[in-house]
């Protein structure tokens, strides 16, 4: 509009016509009426005050921010937003800066209509005229809650690889310790002919082994931070692996009921997420009893959907399905929050219970399972949450071993370790069965005894984590060289292998350590089996 009147404006001048004036003030009210299109239309909030920090005028963006309309705060006083949260020298700094004729930048907590906080990017600055000096001052609002949520989901996700990180080696690490402490006591156990008191003290020795196992299993199921994949898991067994670890995080007042009524809890799934599932909705359970006391029932069933019309909610297609049932007595919720559940940073809690983002989670991994879920609930009734998730075939029934005390090897096995104590626990073990075993303790070592004499052995037993060379890549060396050989991988971190990397290593089997003798000698003798069959077909 300045290059539309600017030559009006010198025809004007050079006729000297005195309505200059009026096209001059024209222009003043085109540009006034943009600047107030600007403001009203802006995303940021806009607070205008008096120099006594009275409310002259506040924009549209500012009332979404804050849930106050224009009349609620017309001519208020801008203390009107003040939260305790924020500490009372900032009031005084802003104040004081903007007293200087300065603008002053920061964050601060804000009060909305409700009374709810909320986090808001502020800047203030003066306005001045030529003749008066500072005639008002402004505050600018951006909210910016779910940026700083994110941010701390960000922290906690970095938390959280830290500790990942951390219980990788302290579960390889532990586990190699817990191996010969397990493999020395078993073959005590089986020398000791009598079922004295040396015999229990032994048999408590291999329980507190056992519970050591189970623990930093437990720990690293919480802390893994890799995608995992879809592989055929059983979630029962996870199911009360992670109750067990809830027990001791929820109030003595909140009874934890279990019931796994699924004869086959099979589930093409992620171990992890089933997890994060439970963990999520118990959590969630007992924030909703609070300490008054309550019960929280946890259920697994099998169930078949017939057909579409039949179906529990839309997501399902026919077929068998696991239903993971979470229910408890707690404070319910009304329709409105039941419709809003799943919404990201969506939430009744307070700040330091939740962020908001523990439903919408829920729901994406169990759509990523391609599942279902439904809800129960209604205020002072309780909640029921049903997660439907499709049902795994059961796995081949593999060749049958024969057990242990029968078992007599004959068969070569290279024995590989960076622990010398694992491979001479490993080794007495395995000579007690027949079998003749050469050991190593280093990746390069073995790699180079086989390729000296390949067809001397039947049957590689390496570890994964080793300096200088780990077993995936040994077993990949190996399978270069002779293609038949089997290969058995043990690992203190549970590696995860996929279907088309064990082929191309020639893995047939991967152990978790601390290994029993039992499992151990038993995975043995079955790969040898399966081998002799593979080669007679």
């Amino acid at each position: 509009y300045q290059s539309l009147f600017a030559p009006i404006r010198h025809s004007l001048h050079l006729w000297g016509i005195p309505l200059l004036g009026y096209v001059y003030l024209t222009e003043m009210t085109l540009e006034r009426n943009l600047l107030a299109a600007v403001i009203e239309q802006s995303a940021d909030g806009v607070v205008v005050m008096n120099p006594g920090g009275r409310i002259q005028y506040v924009n549209p963006a500012f009332t979404r921010h804050s849930g106050f309309a224009s009349e609620d705060v017309l001519d208020q006083d801008a203390s009107l937003f003040r939260s305790d949260k924020n500490n009372e020298s900032l009031y005084t700094e802003i104040w004081t800066t903007l007293k200087r004729g300065e603008v002053w930048k920061g964050r601060l907590f804000a009060k909305n209509k409700e009374g709810h906080l909320f986090e808001t990017e502020r800047t203030f600055f003066p306005v001045r005229t030529a003749s008066d000096g500072v005639v008002n001052f402004v505050s600018l609002w951006r909210d910016v809650s779910k940026e700083t949520e994110m941010e701390r989901q960000l922290a906690q996700a970095q938390k959280l690889q830290a500790i990942g990180t951390l219980a990788g080696g302290i579960a390889h690490d532990f586990n190699n310790l817990l191996s010969p402490i397990i493999g020395y006591t078993e073959m005590a156990l089986m020398k000791i002919e009598d079922q004295g008191i040396l015999s229990d003290y032994l048999k408590n020795v291999l329980k507190a082994a056992e519970r050591g196992k189970n623990l930093v299993n437990q720990i690293l199921t919480i802390s893994r931070q890799s995608e995992q994949g879809l592989e055929p898991v059983r979630i029962g067994p996870i199911i009360k692996e992670t109750l067990k670890l809830l027990r001791a995080s929820l109030p003595a007042t909140i009874e934890l009921r279990c019931e796994i009524l699924a004869r086959h809890d099979l589930i093409l799934g992620d171990a992890c997420k089933v997890h994060q599932i439970l963990l999520n909705l118990v959590t969630n359970s007992a924030q909703s009893i609070g300490h008054n006391g309550g019960w929280i029932d946890v259920r697994l069933d099998e169930m078949e959907v017939a057909s579409v019309e039949s179906s529990p909610c839309s997501e399902l297609l026919p077929g068998a399905y696991l239903k993971l049932t979470v229910r408890d007595n707690g404070c319910g919720m009304t329709a409105e929050t039941e419709k809003r559940i799943f919404e990201p940073f969506f939430t009744t809690k307070t700040a330091e219970q939740g962020t908001g983002l523990g439903l919408a989670v829920v729901q994406g991994i169990v759509q990523s399972h391609k599942g279902g879920i439904t809800i129960d609930s209604a205020p002072d009734s309780g909640t029921t949450f049903n997660i439907y998730l499709p049902q795994g075939k059961p796995e081949p029934d593999r060749l049958p071993s024969r057990k242990v005390e029968n078992i007599q090897g004959k068969e070569r096995i290279l024995l590989i370790d960076d622990e010398e104590e694992i491979t001479r626990v490993g080794e007495l073990a395995l000579s007690k069965y027949g079998y003749q075993v050469i050991t190593s303790n280093c990746g390069h070592q073995a790699l180079e005894m086989f390729r000296k004499n390949p067809c001397d052995f039947d049957l590689v037993v390496t570890d994964q984590a080793m300096p200088g060379m780990t077993g995936t890549s040994l077993a990949r060396e190996i399978q270069g060289i002779r293609q038949d050989i089997p290969v058995i991988l043990c690992s203190g971190f549970s590696p995860t292998i996929s279907m088309e990397e064990k082929q191309a290593t020639g893995i047939r089997e991967c152990l978790d350590k601390p290994l029993k003798i039992e499992e151990f000698i038993g995975t043995i003798r079955r790969v040898l089996n399966e081998r002799v069959l593979e080669a007679s077909s």
